[in-house]
Protein backbone atom coordinates (compact mmCIF):
# COMPACT_ATOMS: atom_id res chain seq x y z
CA UNK A 1 0.00 0.00 0.00
CA UNK A 2 1.19 3.69 -0.87
CA UNK A 3 1.01 5.17 2.75
CA UNK A 4 1.70 8.67 1.31
CA UNK A 5 -1.29 8.47 -0.97
CA UNK A 6 -3.59 7.12 1.54
CA UNK A 7 -2.57 9.91 3.77
CA UNK A 8 -3.08 12.24 1.01
CA UNK A 9 -6.44 11.00 0.36
CA UNK A 10 -7.61 11.07 4.35
CA UNK A 11 -6.56 14.44 4.37
CA UNK A 12 -8.38 15.49 1.34
CA UNK A 13 -11.70 13.52 2.37
CA UNK A 14 -11.46 14.18 6.30
CA UNK A 15 -9.50 18.00 6.29
CA UNK A 16 -6.52 18.79 8.64
CA UNK A 17 -7.96 21.44 11.05
CA UNK A 18 -5.51 22.27 13.80
CA UNK A 19 -8.03 23.46 16.38
CA UNK A 20 -10.76 21.78 17.94
CA UNK A 21 -13.61 21.47 15.67
CA UNK A 22 -17.23 19.85 16.28
CA UNK A 23 -17.89 17.09 13.02
CA UNK A 24 -21.12 16.79 11.41
CA UNK A 25 -21.34 13.77 13.77
CA UNK A 26 -21.46 16.25 16.31
CA UNK A 27 -18.10 14.98 18.19
CA UNK A 28 -14.91 17.50 18.83
CA UNK A 29 -12.74 16.13 16.30
CA UNK A 30 -9.14 17.52 15.67
CA UNK A 31 -6.82 17.15 12.79
CA UNK A 32 -7.44 14.67 10.84
CA UNK A 33 -10.99 13.82 11.63
CA UNK A 34 -9.47 11.93 14.83
CA UNK A 35 -12.75 12.18 17.04
CA UNK A 36 -11.54 13.13 20.82
CA UNK A 37 -14.37 12.29 22.69
CA UNK A 38 -14.34 8.60 21.47
CA UNK A 39 -10.66 7.80 21.21
CA UNK A 40 -8.96 10.85 22.57
CA UNK A 41 -5.01 10.45 22.21
CA UNK A 42 -2.03 8.12 23.70
CA UNK A 43 -0.03 8.75 26.76
CA UNK A 44 2.82 8.94 23.67
CA UNK A 45 0.93 11.45 21.59
CA UNK A 46 -0.13 13.29 25.31
CA UNK A 47 4.15 13.32 25.64
CA UNK A 48 5.02 13.96 22.41
CA UNK A 49 2.85 17.35 22.61
CA UNK A 50 4.19 17.91 26.10
CA UNK A 51 7.79 18.03 25.30
CA UNK A 52 7.20 20.01 21.90
CA UNK A 53 4.94 22.56 24.14
CA UNK A 54 7.86 22.53 26.42
CA UNK A 55 10.17 23.43 23.67
CA UNK A 56 8.51 26.14 22.44
CA UNK A 57 8.14 27.99 26.00
CA UNK A 58 12.11 27.47 26.30
CA UNK A 59 12.69 28.74 22.54
CA UNK A 60 10.10 32.13 23.49
CA UNK A 61 12.03 32.74 26.74
CA UNK A 62 15.74 32.39 25.31
CA UNK A 63 14.78 34.56 23.23
CA UNK A 64 13.13 36.96 25.70
CA UNK A 65 16.07 37.23 28.36
CA UNK A 66 19.36 37.70 27.43
CA UNK A 67 21.12 35.74 30.27
CA UNK A 68 18.24 32.91 29.89
CA UNK A 69 21.18 30.47 29.39
CA UNK A 70 22.98 31.33 32.85
CA UNK A 71 19.50 31.20 34.64
CA UNK A 72 19.41 28.62 37.37
CA UNK A 73 17.76 25.51 36.41
CA UNK A 74 14.33 26.16 39.35
CA UNK A 75 14.07 29.34 38.03
CA UNK A 76 14.11 28.12 34.42
CA UNK A 77 11.24 25.70 35.52
CA UNK A 78 9.48 28.33 36.94
CA UNK A 79 9.86 30.88 34.07
CA UNK A 80 8.77 27.93 31.32
CA UNK A 81 5.79 26.62 33.85
CA UNK A 82 4.32 30.00 33.64
CA UNK A 83 4.31 30.92 29.87
CA UNK A 84 3.24 26.54 29.44
CA UNK A 85 0.03 28.01 31.69
CA UNK A 86 -0.18 31.49 30.48
CA UNK A 87 0.71 31.69 26.81
CA UNK A 88 3.31 33.90 26.06
CA UNK A 89 1.06 37.10 26.02
CA UNK A 90 -0.39 36.58 29.33
CA UNK A 91 3.69 35.69 30.65
CA UNK A 92 4.76 39.64 29.14
CA UNK A 93 2.34 41.05 31.44
CA UNK A 94 4.69 40.40 34.49
CA UNK A 95 6.24 43.44 33.73
CA UNK A 96 7.53 44.42 37.31
CA UNK A 97 8.64 40.22 37.78
CA UNK A 98 10.28 40.29 34.51
CA UNK A 99 12.32 43.57 35.56
CA UNK A 100 13.04 41.42 38.61
CA UNK A 101 14.46 38.63 36.65
CA UNK A 102 16.36 40.49 34.35
CA UNK A 103 17.89 42.16 37.39
CA UNK A 104 18.65 38.49 38.88
CA UNK A 105 16.33 40.12 41.78
CA UNK A 106 14.45 36.34 42.45
CA UNK A 107 12.94 37.44 46.12
CA UNK A 108 11.32 40.50 44.15
CA UNK A 109 10.28 38.55 41.30
CA UNK A 110 8.25 36.15 43.93
CA UNK A 111 6.07 38.62 44.90
CA UNK A 112 5.45 39.71 42.44
CA UNK A 113 4.04 36.53 41.24
CA UNK A 114 1.48 36.53 44.33
CA UNK A 115 0.45 40.01 43.72
CA UNK A 116 -1.41 39.07 40.58
CA UNK A 117 -4.52 38.57 39.03
CA UNK A 118 -3.00 34.96 38.18
CA UNK A 119 -2.04 33.70 41.61
CA UNK A 120 -5.74 35.18 43.17
CA UNK A 121 -7.58 33.09 40.39
CA UNK A 122 -5.45 30.24 41.45
CA UNK A 123 -6.33 31.03 44.68
CA UNK A 124 -10.45 31.14 44.11
CA UNK A 125 -10.28 27.95 42.45
CA UNK A 126 -9.48 26.22 45.79
CA UNK A 127 -12.53 25.52 47.79
CA UNK A 128 -10.43 25.74 50.69
CA UNK A 129 -8.78 28.75 49.53
CA UNK A 130 -5.54 27.73 51.23
CA UNK A 131 -3.11 29.77 49.04
CA UNK A 132 0.10 27.35 50.04
CA UNK A 133 -1.33 24.56 48.19
CA UNK A 134 -1.57 26.07 44.76
CA UNK A 135 0.21 25.91 41.63
CA UNK A 136 1.18 30.01 41.77
CA UNK A 137 2.27 30.08 45.41
CA UNK A 138 4.76 26.52 44.91
CA UNK A 139 6.03 28.52 41.91
CA UNK A 140 6.68 31.33 43.80
CA UNK A 141 8.25 29.87 46.27
CA UNK A 142 10.72 28.40 43.79
CA UNK A 143 11.89 30.95 42.16
CA UNK A 144 12.30 33.04 45.84
CA UNK A 145 14.16 30.03 47.25
CA UNK A 146 15.93 28.38 43.98
CA UNK A 147 15.01 25.42 45.11
CA UNK A 148 12.62 22.78 43.81
CA UNK A 149 9.46 22.64 45.74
Amino acid sequence: MNYEKLKQSLIENEGLKLKVYTCPAGYQTIGVGRNLETRGITKDEALRMLDEDIERCNLFLYGFFDHFYYVDDCVKNVLIQMVFNLGETGFKKFQKMIKAVNERDYETASKEMLDSKWHRDFVALRKDKNEKETRSYKLALQMRKGEFI
